[in-house]
Parts: structure tokens; C-alpha cells; sequence
């Protein structure tokens, strides 16, 4: 036995000497690796200084150089030392088997081929040069995959500082690293497992620009089996197991972008680092990944807004939330922009940005467009120009906002199926312009909105949004403006949007985030569907007027707090929506004329669109109503009702009103003297004093106008030619039509009465006595003094009035006392009135045997007249010029009757003036000849 183990020793020993003389001259001999070399010189060649084994299948070399190309790069390896093990079993199926390969200070390099479909002109002058290989040949076509044999590769240890160049990124690694690499064939497929790394990165270089000179990565990596030429470049990520704790600081983030802009449309820049721990698993983060990236400039781009800013950037995914990764941007400095015009929309410090989204990092696989969820928490920063958001304003609203500086705060949070904003924007100097003005403000805005989505429709509800405008100052006019304040607050207000009928849900396009995408902010409002129940308090209802662009001078004024009930279809006011100002004291002007009451105002959308019909029912109680140019009012308790219908209004251009009917049930005049305004100069009537109760309306349109007018005085008193009268005056005016804009009124129908009339200093009344003027045909221009052109009936109780002016001669002609006797005269006059003189061209009352006429003019240095009577078939005359009077009978009927007022008086000829008659002059009337 002891002989046979000697034997066998001595064998095995001779065997190993013949081992080691045989392979180790073979591993040293130059035509080994001649030989070797010219197998397949274009694919791999070996080189190596020195090789030996001191035990069978252990092989050691030293300065070992790969050098070779696959169908798509070039490569070369190198390495001081390189010792590995062949195992022999696995040979006879075909599997070449590696182990326990062990090396240090290992150089890697890997230079891409060029290719068509690779776009990497720009990054091939940082690949590494191949010694020996041509860096323009082309890529060979994809080879399909063939049997071979099975290669493995345990690497058991690769130590040392280690120099890997990948394309156009060159790094240097010292630590250890093991790793299990196996391969089907040269084109088949490719497993990498239990990799494990504990390396500092001494140096990092991407595209010639210095990334940084230290860093750390520790942890645990694998593939799934793929196939490397069907799955290049960020493909592999596919497949990739990646568990490891990083520290990477940098000098510029730049290298990045090249990954980030494929997976989530992040710019990098700055310095900076990445820091934490990261699980990625097959193309996804997952649970376990806790990372914290660093810039002093990052950008976040969210189309078609970016922020600019320095801050850190936290990505956490969590086990309870595995689907979902949570980035968080904490920027300490920013910048939000609006592209493409790269628009300042504002600056400051400590936004806060959470961003939900799908943990794929896989690009080419990533089918999301946008995040699951976006949420801004801003605090006060400043806005530069508010001018920028004049693009979210539709134009049809017709407001602009054109400059000024101002701040923003607030938290903004926007998902598939849900919106919430709370943001406010403030501006101490905005200069403004609705329509034509122009005015600067303090401004400030908030904007409350939550959204929820159902079906096809979104839903935001808007309750609590504001818009507070302060100190507005008019700018584009001349003169110093009132400053005013308005302030906008929705109580209630809910806005429905349809949404897209394709929506892509792969991309994320769904929900709100297909509504933004399909259509921009500006857009969504102009054709927003909403209710909304809102108030405005306005320190001036000027703005009421804008509405309605009339010929009445319609216009409301004063302070108020009004509501709003408004219903908005595809962006346009809808019918039935109304605005309310609740009973106060206001201003109501029409025409010349003011009212200031108690009451309030309506306007009613009575045809909705783009350019809705609004109907504005204004009522006022216990008002004042005065001239526009009058210090005080002398119409007073007075009940009005206003109503106007505009057509057509836009927020252009207001509306044009069709028509205004204005409506006084009650009224009491304090002071009949005001009327002597509406009297020319000249006239020989004056009232001196009373009161009368008023009621009147009127309904204008553009080319008519209607209604009537009442008064009936309480008593007044009037001086008439030198003497006093008193009695009381019904007015009963019918308008038949006219001009409102004009002021020009037909009053044909019209009646004035007169009761209880008393003649002081004159002939005797017992105050019974009534007289009546019906007109037939008339018109009057109301104005101040007022133009007059009337054929009217006249009824007399008795001629009492008339007998007075002939009380001087009633002595010597006993026949004008049976004047007296005379009841219930009826006649005819003409009545005609300028701003400079009255005229009476003829005036007759009969009733047999009596008849009383009269004929005048009285104008500003031409004061005239002659009176008529008869009785049976005695007549007189009494003319009267300025001062002078004279009585006479002979011819009295065809002097009457050939007299013009203005013209000579036949027993005064001595006295008359050098004013022409009024029959060579131009006759007036305002009728128009047809």
C-alpha cells in the first residue's frame, strides 16, 4: 500500500513538473499569442507580458490587454495583474466557465461605433481612441442570435483604482467590486447577477466637462437575461436590479439631462450632488428609494412653465404608496418662467413643489406625459411685470392689464380628478384698461378654486374668489380723477368645463390634465359654463352706465353694495341672470335731470350671448328731483321708477338703449317758481309762489316718445301784467310722441286748468271761478327757457278776467259790465313761445251776444297787445304798447282782425316800435311744414 501511494505521488508529481514546464512555456512563447491573435484578428486579439500556472486550470498574467469590436463598439481591456480558474466539467457541455477571477487596477474602455440611428455626433469626439481599430467604421448590421457555447465570468474580486471609459463618460474607481457575467454565444443572451460594489469615485468626466473628483457607491446590483442587441442604451434599464446607497457630489449637474429629459422633463445645472439610497428594479424605483439631489441651479419644467432655482430635490418611494414616486422641490431661490417668451412670471425664495408621479424611469417606456399629481406652495414672492398674466385674460372681456409691479402667495394643487388653488395676487401700482380708460390701482386678486371631475364634465367651484381694486385712478384723461374702489367677492360660484372627447390616459392626458392640454387657461374661461352668486361694492355705479350707451343721459351714481345671480353659458351671460343693489340712498340721472332717493336697482339679462339685451329697473322712494345745473331741488317725496332696455351690450362697446320709460307715480313740487325758468324773459307771467303734487311718465325710444304728465297745485300765486292772481293749475300733459334726445315732446290731447282763480287789485272774484285750455295740436321743446307752439280749445267760467284789463274804461262804456254776465265761454287760441318771446297770434272765446279776444307779443323791449270785446253789436279794443294804453271803439272788430302782434297799433301809431310785425318776419313754429 505504502508503495503504491509513493508511486502515486511520484506520478502526480511528474505530472504537475510536466504541467508546469509544458504550460508555462507555452503561456511565454510569442507564437502562442500569434496563434491566438490570428483566430479572429477583427474581432479580439490577446497581449500579455508574462503568464504562468503553478496549479492545473490557475492561470496568472500580467499587463493582459483585450482589444477587439462587436458588431456596435470597439473596446479595450487592460490590466496589470489578472488571475482566474478554468473549470473543466462544464467543458463538455459546451459552457467555458471562469472563477475566482481576481484583478486590480483594471482599464475599461468602450468606444460606440458610428450608427445611423445614433445621434451622437456631438459626444464622439470625448469616446476613447481603440488602439488599432478605426473609430468611422461603421456598426455592422444587428446579428440575430445563434448557438455557441456558454461563456461565464465569476469575477471574485476586481480591486485597486480602476479607469472605466464608457463613450464620452470616463470614470475612476477604487474599491472592490464581484460580479457573475453570462453569456450565450458572443450574440446571445446576457445575465449579470450577484454583483456587489463598494467603490469610491475618485473622478468623474462626461463630455469633457469634470462632473466631480470623489463620490462613494455601495450596494448590490443584477440583470434579467436580455438580449444586449435588441435592448441598447437606456433599454437595459429594463432590466436592470439595482439596490445601493450613493453619494455624488458634483460641479455640474448638466450630465443628467441627458437621462432626466427622457424620464420627467427636468433641466439640471449647478452645483450640486446626489445623496441617499436608491431601489430600482426593471425599469422602475421602488420601495426603499429614499435620494436627495442638490443644485444651485435646477430647472423644473412643466410645459409651458418652468422654475429656475437653487434647492434640493427629494425622491422617496414608499411601500404603502409602491406605484407612486413623491418628488419634492424645495427651491431656497427661483425664478418661474412662461415659455416660449421665457416670460418672468415671478421671483423669490422657498417655493415648495410636490410632485406625484409614476415611478417608471424606463424611457421609450414612460407612456405619462404629465404627473399623477402637481402641488406649489408659493410664498410671497414678487411678480416683476403683472402685465404677464394679461394672457389668461379672454379678449373678450376687454380688460388689460398693462404694467405694474406685485407680489404672489398662495398653494396651487392639480391632479387628474381634482384642482385646488388658493393664490393671491397683489399689486400696489397696476395700471389697468377696461375699454377706453386707462387707470392705475392697487390691485389685489384672489383666486379660490376646487375642481372635481365626473364623466365627460369638470367642476370647479370658485367660492371666495375676490378682486379688490383700490385708489383707481383714471390716467388718460384730462384733469384730475376722483379716486374709486370696487371689490368683487363671489359668495357661491360653480364653473363646468366639458371635457375633450379623446383623451389618451396612457400619456396621463385625462381629467384636468386633458382640459389643459387640449385647451389653454384663456381659452377655458371665454367658454366656461358657470353659475355665480357674487357681491360688488363700487364707491361710484358709474360703471352701470358704460352698460347703456343712450340718448337719454341715463346714468346711476353713488356708492353701493350690489348682488349678483349670474348664470354663464360657453362664456357668455345667459338669460335670467341679474345683478341687485339692495335698498340705500343713490343717484338716478335722465335727461337733464337728477334724483337722489332710497331704493335700488335691478339689471336683468333678458337675451343671453356674447352681446346679451340687459334691462335695468331702477325704483327710488322718497327722492329729490332737481335740474342737473340746479343748486337745490324743488321736486321732492318723490316715488320713481326707471326702466331701460339696452340691446347688444358688449364690454366693449356698452349696448344701445332702445328705449327708457321713466315712471312717477307721486311727487309734490316745493316751489312753483322754478318754472319761471322754462318762461323767456319777456314773458308777462310770473310765478311767485306754490306748491303742486306731480305724477308723469314717459317712455322713450330712440325716435319716440310717450306718456303723460300731471300736476295739480295746492295754490299758487303769479303776477300777470302788473297784477297778482292766485288760484290753483291743473296740468294734464298727454305726450303723443317726440324726441327724448331732443327733448322735443308732441302734446297735442294736453289740458291746463284753472280753479278758485282770484285777480288781486283787479275786477272782483269769489274764487269759484275756472277756466280750461285744451290743446289740440301742440309742441313743446323742454328746455330751459322752453320753446312752445299750441292750438288749443279755451273754456271760461265768465269773463271776469278779461273784463279787468277793461276795468280802467268800464265807466264810460257801461256795456263792458254786461261782460261780466257772460258764463261758460268757450274759444280758440294760438299760442306760440321762444326762448326770447311769446306770442300770441290769435285768441277768441264766444258766447252770444258776448266775444272776447286777444292778440300780443312780448319779447325783450317789445311788450304789445290788443284785447277784443263786443257785446251785440257794440265793440272796443284797448291797445296796449309797453306803457302806453288806449280804448277805442270805432273799427274795433277789423282792427282786431287786421292786427299782427309786433306789427303797429292803429290808435298808438306815435309809439311804435321799429321791431318789425311779426307777419314780415319769419314766422315762428316749431311744426314742420309737410
Amino acid at each position: 500500500m505504502k508503495r503504491w501511494f509513493i508511486r502515486i505521488v511520484v506520478i502526480l508529481a511528474i505530472v504537475e513538473v510536466a504541467y508546469l514546464a509544458v504550460v508555462n512555456v507555452v503561456l511565454n512563447l510569442q507564437a502562442t499569442q500569434d496563434y491566438v491573435n490570428q483566430l479572429k484578428p477583427e474581432r479580439i486579439t490577446y497581449k500579455w507580458d508574462r503568464a504562468w500556472s503553478w496549479f492545473p486550470f490557475r492561470v496568472h498574467a500580467t499587463n493582459l490587454v483585450l482589444n477587439g469590436q462587436s458588431w456596435s463598439q470597439q473596446f479595450e481591456l487592460s490590466a496589470p495583474t489578472v488571475s482566474l480558474s478554468v473549470a473543466i466539467l462544464p467543458l463538455f457541455t459546451k459552457t467555458a466557465h471562469l472563477y475566482d477571477v481576481t484583478s486590480a487596477d483594471v482599464d475599461v474602455r468602450f468606444r460606440p461605433r458610428p450608427m445611423a440611428s445614433r445621434k451622437d455626433a456631438a459626444l464622439r469626439p470625448f469616446y476613447p481612441t481603440i488602439e488599432g481599430r478605426d473609430p468611422t467604421l461603421e456598426a455592422d448590421p444587428v446579428p440575430t442570435q445563434s448557438p455557441g457555447w456558454m461563456l461565464i465570468y465569476d469575477i471574485a474580486e476586481i480591486s485597486g483604482s480602476n479607469k472605466v471609459w464608457l463613450g464620452p463618460t470616463q470614470m475612476t474607481l477604487d474599491g472592490d467590486v464581484r460580479v457573475t457575467v453570462a453569456r450565450q454565444n458572443l450574440n446571445g443572451p446576457l445575465t449579470i447577477s450577484n454583483g456587489d460594489a463598494d467603490v469610491a469615485i475618485e473622478g468623474l468626466t462626461i463630455a469633457g466637462q469634470k462632473v466631480t473628483d470623489k463620490g462613494s457607491i455601495k450596494g448590490t446590483f443584477s440583470t434579467d437575461t436580455y438580449m444586449p442587441q435588441d435592448n441598447r442604451g437606456f433599454k437595459v434599464l429594463g432590466f436592470l436590479t439595482l439596490d445601493a446607497d450613493i453619494e455624488l457630489p458634483v460641479n455640474g449637474l448638466e450630465f443628467l439631462d441627458i437621462y432626466l429629459k427622457e424620464v420627467s422633463g427636468l433641466n439640471l445645472g449647478g452645483n450640486g450632488g446626489l445623496k441617499g439610497h436608491i431601489a430600482f428594479a426593471n425599469g422602475d424605483l421602488v420601495a426603499g428609494t429614499d435620494l436627495a439631489l442638490s443644485a444651485d441651479t435646477l430647472t423644473v419644467d412643466l410645459a409651458p412653465y418652468s422654475v429656475k432655482g437653487g434647492g434640493v430635490v427629494s425622491v422617496t418611494v414608499d411601500a404603502d404608496t409602491s406605484d407612486t414616486l413623491d418628488a419634492n422641490f424645495k427651491l431656497s431661490t427661483l425664478s418661474a418662467l412662461r415659455q416660449p417668451d421665457n416670460q418672468t412670471l415671478f421671483t423669490g425664495t422657498d417655493l415648495v413643489i410636490d410632485v406625484e408621479r409614476t415611478p417608471r424611469l424606463l424611457p421609450g417606456a414612460i407612456k405619462e406625459k404629465v404627473p399623477q399629481r402637481v402641488a406649489l406652495t408659493i410664498p410671497k414672492v414678487t411678480v416683476p411685470d403683472v402685465s404677464v398674466y394679461q394672457r389668461y385674460v379672454p379678449e373678450k372681456w376687454k380688460a388689460q392689464v398693462l404694467s405694474g409691479t406685485g407680489e404672489l402667495d398662495g398653494h396651487a394643487e392639480l391632479s387628474a380628478n381634482s384642482l385646488d388653488f388658493d393664490l393671491t395676487l397683489r399689486s400696489e401700482n397696476a395700471d389697468v384698461k377696461l375699454r377706453e380708460d386707462s387707470f392705475e390701482t392697487g390691485l389685489v386678486l384672489g383666486i379660490k378654486a376646487k375642481g372635481t371631475v365626473d364623466g365627460k364634465t369638470a367642476e370647479v367651484d370658485v367660492s371666495g374668489s375676490y378682486l379688490d381694486l383700490d385708489d383707481s385712478r383714471v390716467t388718460n384723461r384730462k384733469g384730475d380723477s376722483d379716486p374709486w374702489q370696487t371689490k368683487l367677492t363671489i359668495g357661491e360660484g360653480k364653473a363646468q368645463f366639458d371635457l375633450p372627447e379623446e383623451s389618451d390616459a396612457a400619456a396621463g392626458y385625462v381629467g384636468f390634465w386633458s382640459l389643459f392640454h387640449d385647451r389653454d387657461l384663456k381659452a377655458m374661461l371665454a367658454t366656461a359654463d358657470a353659475k355665480l352668486k357674487a357681491t360688488l361694492f363700487v364707491s361710484d355705479l358709474n360703471w352701470v352706465n358704460f352698460l347703456f350707451k343712450n340718448p337719454y343721459s341715463l346714468a346711476i351714481y353713488n356708492s353701493a353694495e350690489v348682488t349678483a345671480d349670474v348664470t354663464v353659458v360657453k362664456g357668455a351671460l345667459a338669460e335670467g341672470s341679474t345683478v341687485k343693489m339692495p335698498d340705500r340712498e343713490f343717484r338716478v340721472e335722465v335727461l337733464d335731470y337728477v334724483a337722489v332717493g332710497q331704493g335700488g336697482f335691478d339689471l336683468v339679462v333678458e337675451s343671453g350671448g356674447e352681446e346679451p339685451d340687459i334691462r335695468l329697473d331702477a325704483n327710488l322712494a322718497n327722492a329729490s328731483f332737481r335740474l342737473q345745473d340746479e343748486k337745490a331741488a324743488v321736486v321732492e317725496q318723490m316715488t320713481l321708477a326707471v326702466t331701460a332696455h339696452a340691446k347688444g351690450v358688449s364690454l366693449k362697446e356698452g349696448g344701445s338703449v332702445e328705449s327708457v320709460v321713466m315712471n312717477v307715480p307721486t311727487a309734490k313740487i316745493t316751489d312753483m317758481t322754478a318754472y319761471n325758468a322754462y318762461l323767456p324773459k319777456s314773458s308777462p307771467v310770473r310765478i311767485l309762489s306754490g306748491t303742486a303734487n306731480l305724477s308723469a311718465k314717459l317712455n322713450m325710444q330712440e325716435n319716440s316718445a310717450t306718456g303723460f304728465v300731471k300736476m295739480k297745485t295746492a295754490g299758487v300765486e303769479a303776477d300777470v301784467g302788473g297784477d297778482r292772481i292766485s288760484g290753483t293749475i291743473g296740468l294734464d300733459v298727454a305726450i303723443g310722441g317726440g324726441s327724448a334726445k331732443e327733448k322735443t315732446f308732441d302734446i297735442g290731447g294736453s289740458s291746463l286748468s284753472l280753479d278758485g282763480l282770484r285777480v288781486s287789485g283787479g275786477l272782483p272774484t269769489d274764487g269759484n271761478w275756472n277756466g280750461r285750455i285744451d290743446i289740440s295740436k301742440g309742441r313743446v321743446v323742454w328746455k330751459r327757457p322752453m320753446t312752445l307752439d299750441v292750438t288749443a280749445g279755451i273754456y271760461m267760467a265768465d269773463a271776469r278776467p278779461l273784463a279787468a284789463f277793461f276795468n280802467d274804461h268800464r265807466k264810460e262804456q257801461k256795456w263792458l259790465d254786461r261782460i261780466l254776465s257772460l258764463k261758460n265761454i268757450r274759444g280758440n287760441a294760438t299760442i306760440k313761445v321762444s326762448p326770447k318771446e311769446i306770442v300770441i297770434p290769435y285768441a277768441m272765446a264766444k258766447a252770444e251776444p258776448v266775444e272776447v279776444g286777444a292778440k300780443g307779443i312780448f319779447a325783450q323791449g317789445n311788450r304789445q297787445a290788443m284785447f277784443f270785446a263786443r257785446y251785440g253789436k257794440l265793440s272796443g279794443i284797448l291797445e296796449i304798447d309797453g306803457s302806453h294804453r288806449r280804448f277805442g271803439l270805432f273799427g274795433a272788430a277789423r282792427k282786431f282782425q287786421d292786427y299782427v302782434p309786433g306789427g303797429p297799433l292803429p290808435g298808438l301809431t306815435g309809439s311804435s316800435r321799429t321791431t318789425a310785425p311779426a307777419s314780415t318776419r319769419k314766422p315762428f313754429s316749431i311744426f314742420k311744414r309737410k
